[in-house]
């Protein structure tokens, strides 16, 4: 099955403040994009995404 990554939101962390800030950017030109509070929430997020119930 393929996904156009346009209809793809995807979320993105970082370490940092200025880690997210780039990553966001640079997916905004492609796709919609959410900026989890950290990594622990964008992880837990994605996997509640990859395998919904």
């Amino acid at each position: 099955m393929m996904y156009a990554l346009q209809k793809i939101t995807k979320i993105v962390s970082g370490m940092d403040e200025e880690t997210p800030d780039i990553v966001s950017k640079l997916y905004a030109r492609i796709t919609t994009v959410y900026t989890a509070k950290d990594i622990r929430t964008a992880g837990a997020a994605k996997g509640t995404l990859e395998h919904p119930a």
